[in-house]
C-alpha cells in the first residue's frame, strides 16, 4: 500500500484504490495501490544498488548479500547474480571489455567505490595480488600437504627412479607429488 497515494516508481502520479485485497502484492481493498497500472513494480536497478552501499571516507562498502565462496558482494540484475563491484564499475566508469577483471586497488572485496576499482587481465590481477603479498605459498597455503622441512628432506633423500613411492608413502602424498617437489616444480621458493 502506498502511504501517500503516489506511485512508488517515482513518476509522481496518484494511484487508484485497490478493488480487492491481494496480500502477496500488499494490496488492501479500498486503500491506494503501490503503483499506477502498468508502471514498473520494481525500483530501478541503480536505485536498488545504491540502497545497499554504505559510503565512508575510504571504501564504499557493500552491505547486502555476499557470494559465499568468493566473499564478493552479489547483486541481482535482470534475473542474474552479478558481483557488486563489477556493476559499480559498469555504472560509474563504463563497459568492461571481454576477458577483463574489475580489480580492487584497496584489496577490500566488499568495496564498490569506483575510484578504488580498475580493469586488468587475469595475469595482471594475479601479479597485483602477489606484489601486495596476498598470496600464500608453501606451508601457509591452506592446501599444502607438506611442510618446508619435509620438502627439504624429500629433496635430500630422493633418488631418481628409485624411491619416489617409498617417500610418497612416508609423507602421505602421491609419487607424482614427490617428483614435482624434488624437481623444483612445486615449492620452488625453497
Amino acid at each position: 500500500m502506498s502511504e501517500n497515494g503516489l506511485c512508488e516508481c517515482g513518476c509522481g502520479q496518484k494511484t487508484t484504490p485497490a478493488q480487492q485485497a491481494w496480500r502477496a502484492r500488499g494490496l488492501v481493498a479500498g486503500q491506494p495501490q503501490r503503483f499506477v497500472h502498468g508502471h514498473n513494480r520494481r525500483r530501478p536497478a541503480e536505485q536498488r544498488f545504491w540502497e545497499k552501499v554504505k559510503k565512508t571516507d575510504g571504501c564504499w562498502l557493500w552491505t547486502a548479500s555476499v557470494f559465499a565462496r568468493s566473499g564478493y558482494g552479489e547483486f541481482r540484475l535482470n534475473g542474474k547474480m552479478v558481483t557488486a563491484h563489477r556493476y559499480s564499475f559498469l555504472l560509474n566508469v563504463g563497459p568492461i571489455g571481454p576477458g577483463l577483471f574489475v580489480c580492487h586497488a584497496c584489496d577490500n572485496r566488499l568495496c564498490v567505490r569506483p575510484n578504488h576499482l580498475f580493469l586488468g587481465t587475469h595475469q595482471e590481477n594475479v601479479a597485483d595480488c602477489k606484489s601486495k603479498g596476498r598470496t600464500a605459498s608453501g606451508a601457509e597455503n591452506g592446501m599444502a600437504k607438506l611442510t618446508g622441512e619435509q620438502v627439504l628432506a624429500i629433496r635430500r633423500d630422493y633418488i631418481p627412479g628409485k624411491n619416489a613411492r617409498e617417500l610418497a608413502e612416508k609423507y602421505g602424498v602421491r609419487p607424482g607429488h614427490i617428483w614435482r617437489v624434488a624437481g623444483g616444480g612445486r615449492w620452488n621458493h625453497h
